[in-house]
């Protein structure tokens, strides 16, 4: 207790306490890694020595089989093949099997010499397992028998002549590669190296006596692995149980078999008991080292932070004067240094403080007035804006009427808030059609009255249309008025601003381009003002809003900066044709957003002249009709198509059937008319439902499609009466396979609810020009083709005869 009372109390103790324990715990860490890298490096380089000792046994052992397989070859090819009663003894010094064999069976096509004499003669098969397992593989280099106490073990060596369907084969004594393991240099005292058999047996004799080897396998697990194709190098217990370092190299050049190397554990790492000593002695040198140093630097750190203590003390009071006097260049003394400018640099801010709190006082004030300037402004400019900006609730009650919309209107700002929009501004009549567009557009019920007017903008849109606006004294006026949602912080919807542009003004505006700053800032429609080489001084908000492109962005470019692209120099030659000749142009024209979205715009350009005719500006207005374009497309759709199969309907097949008569007349070609009246469709309708019917006639229009050419026309009258009009045929032999081939699909069975139902098809035909060339002729005649296809018995096409008269036609009927 006594001891940490004075450790608490003592900054010195704090401060030699910690540097002892940072150096001693750092000495015991570099002592252990440095002892692990040493003794790791050792154990490593003792495993790679015994592990290159393998390899270069395994090299020896394949090149001195290799040197008797080439001299065994080298013998084989100089060898008479007619020499039938004669075979030099091999080396008469040795006992050698010498046999020359023939086939593959094998048969001994020379004798077999042992020990000088024959034991087998010529034509007999080999008599050796051994020698019938070197010739089965001729890769292998050599083929050894297991080493055994009581037999000195020999090894048969292979030559082969496949060109003359030979093969010699000599045994040569175990001692030619028994001295190649006897060598045991870089194993130590304690090491060896030896060959086994795939078997595990021993081949070369062992150094060490064990049972192992010679009458089991040795069972060691290097050596089991090594078996199974490994080449490993491991620490392990041999075959005689003691710890050593084993390499073990397969060699596939006998068909198997291992080469082992091995040193023991405990001579080969015999450098690491050494190693301990060392690393002790540098570990109880480094310590005493670290006590000495811990007691010197914490006494020369502590003296000098006692100053820096008394010096805060005086900075924290507000005496920005004290001064540590002569600080040493050591890290502290540095750090009393900084304390000492520190002291300088408050009392400099806290003079320049209060003259910094006048300043922000000030811009504070200016910021203030800025700000009610700028509401002043924008309130100017609601107030000054040429269009009628509206604003209601979501419900339509007026909230916001600016002066525009009071003097254009009648009306005063408080006769009008309150009180429902349309009622007030609008024709009813206009909005009961709006409304009716509006439900055939968009396929759901649309109340008449406000809903007419922000359908489309209640989806978050902006929605643009002409509308009549009805004056306090009943007078009318066009305006184009927009429609937007008024979103909350949370995009919550809180009501909707419409602004309103007398189109009868608008009319006049080439002639009225220099507007107010204010009015052009506020209006719905694009604005950009450019130079006479078309660089851009000026973009309003609203073209911001439309391209993307924000002020900052667009100014100083050139005006080419949105163009997409689709229109050719031709049409940019016309546009400024007309502008230089006339002053202004005005049209349809794509442009490209920032984000590159194309989009189509009502654009109307003019030239700003001064007194002497030279142009000083082009002004740009323009508005999006990118909705106008596609209701148009929507209304001609429903125009021109069958809602119900997709077909052409009855007035776009007029227009195509006269295109097409036309066609013929330029080009002297024919077309053909087909009238199709489906049979049984009533009592499919009566028995399935108009449902089913419908569906039926679907399928009735996609078999019909899919037996017509895309350049055909096919078309739904109504009912259950379809046309075709068949370009660039002339006779009836061209037709006759496409009616037949319409008839035979739509004969074919069709699903519906579960069941399969028939229909049959009547088909009357007229060809153009023979049975007329003009719509009213071909559509009767086709007609009339048709109801004699009936008469005759349905399911049948007919063509247009002039022995049908008007009468004929009517008995039909």
């Amino acid at each position: 207790m006594a001891f940490l009372h004075w450790f608490h109390k003592s900054l010195t103790t704090k401060y030699f306490v910690t540097i002892f324990l940072m150096l001693t715990l750092a000495t015991a860490a570099l002592s252990v890694y440095y002892y692990r890298q040493l003794s790791e490096e050792i154990r490593t380089s003792r495993i790679k020595i015994v592990g290159t000792v393998a390899d270069a046994r395994h090299q020896a052992l394949v090149q001195t089989l290799s040197s008797l397989r080439q001299q065994l070859a080298h013998f084989l090819a100089r060898l008479d093949a007619g020499c039938t009663q004669y075979l030099p003894v091999w080396d008469e010094g040795c006992e050698n099997w010498i046999a020359l064999f023939v086939n593959t069976e094998p048969i001994l096509s020379l004798s077999i010499v042992h020990h000088g004499k024959t034991i087998a003669s010529h034509g007999a098969p080999v008599p050796d397992e051994a020698l019938k397992n070197i010739l089965a593989n001729p890769k292998l280099l050599a083929h050894f028998q297991a080493y055994s106490a009581s037999d000195l073990h020999r090894f048969h060596v292979a030559a082969f002549a496949p060109e003359r369907d030979l093969a010699l084969i000599v045994s040569f004594p175990l001692q030619i590669v028994a001295s190649l393991f006897a060598n045991r240099n870089g194993l130590g005292e304690s090491g060896e190296t030896f060959l086994a058999s795939d078997t595990g047996m021993f081949i070369t004799p062992a150094r060490y006596p064990s049972h192992q080897g010679v009458s089991h396998p040795i069972a060691a697990l290097p050596m089991q692995r090594c078996l199974n194709r490994e080449n490993t190098e491991m620490l392990e217990l041999d075959y005689r149980g003691a710890e050593i370092i084993h390499g073990f190299r397969f060699v596939p050049e006998i068909g198997g078999g291992c080469i082992m190397a091995h040193i023991d554990q405990k001579e080969a790492f015999a450098p690491l008991a050494a190693l301990q000593g060392d690393m002790i002695l540098i570990v109880v040198t480094l310590l005493l080292v670290s006590l000495l140093v811990s007691v010197m630097t914490a006494r020369h750190i502590t003296v000098p932070l006692r100053q820096l203590c008394l010096m805060a003390n005086h900075i924290a009071d507000g005496e920005f004067t004290h001064r540590i006097a002569a600080p040493g260049k050591d890290e502290v003394g540095q750090l009393g240094a900084m304390f000492n400018a520190m002291s300088d640099r408050l009392r400099v801010y806290s003079e320049d403080l209060e003259g910094l709190v006048r300043q922000r006082t000030a811009e504070l004030e200016r910021t203030t007035l800025r700000l009610r300037e700028a509401l002043t402004y924008q309130q100017t400019i609601l107030n000054c804006a040429n269009s009628t900006i509206i604003a209601t609730t979501p419900a339509g009650l007026i909230t916001l009427f600016n002066a525009t919309a009071a003097a254009k209107l009648g009306y005063l700002a408080s006769e009008v808030i309150g009180c429902q929009s349309p009622t007030i501004f609008h024709d009813p009549d206009e909005l009961l059609r709006r409304t009716a567009k509006l439900r055939q557009a968009m396929g759901q019920i649309v109340e008449p009255g406000f809903e007419a007017l922000i359908a489309l903008a209640r989806s978050g849109t902006t929605d643009e249309n002409e509308w009549t606006y009805i004056r306090k004294d009943g007078s009318r006026f066009p305006v184009l008025l927009a429609f937007t949602p008024i979103l909350d912080d949370q995009n919550g919807l809180i009501g909707f601003l419409g602004v309103g542009t007398d189109l009868t003004q608008r009319k006049q505006a080439e002639a009225q381009l220099q507007l107010s700053h204010q009015v052009i800032e506020s209006t719905n429609e694009g604005i950009l003002i450019t130079t006479p080489d078309q660089i851009i001084t000026y973009v309003n908000p609203a073209f911001e809003r439309l391209t993307g492109w924000r002020r900052e962005e667009a100014v100083g470019k050139p005006a080419s900066l949105t163009k997409s692209g689709r229109h050719d120099s031709a049409f940019y030659a016309a546009m400024w044709h007309d502008l230089h000749a006339k002053g202004r142009w005005e049209g349809e024209i794509w442009d490209r957003r920032h984000n590159g979205e194309l989009f189509p715009k009502w654009l109307s350009i003019s030239a700003i002249k001064d007194a002497t005719g030279v142009v000083l500006h082009y002004v740009g207005v323009f508005m999006d009709i990118t909705r106008q374009k596609a209701a148009e497309s929507q209304l001609r759709h429903l125009a021109y198509y069958d809602p119900l199969t997709g077909l052409a309907n009855r007035c776009l097949f007029h227009e195509r059937l006269k295109h097409e008569i036309a066609t013929t007349r330029r080009y002297q070609q024919g077309l053909a008319l087909f009238f199709i009246d489906l049979d049984r469709f009533k009592q499919v309708n009566d028995i399935l439902g108009h449902d089913a019917g419908d569906e039926l006639l679907q399928i009735v229009s996609q078999r019909i499609t899919a037996k017509v050419r895309e350049i055909d026309t096919i078309a739904r009258l109504g009912g259950d009466e379809f046309t075709v009009i068949v370009t660039n045929v002339n006779r009836e032999e061209q037709v006759f396979p496409i009616a037949q081939g319409i008839i035979a699909t739509i004969g074919e069975p069709i699903p519906l609810k579960g069941e399969e139902v028939q229909v049959g098809a009547s088909i009357g035909i007229a060809l153009c020009p023979r049975d007329g060339d003009t719509c009213d002729s071909l559509i009767k005649h086709a007609d009339m083709a048709m109801y004699l296809a009936k008469e005759k018995g349905r399911n049948q096409c007919q063509f247009y005869s002039a022995d049908l008269s008007p009468r004929n036609h009517e008995g039909m009927q």
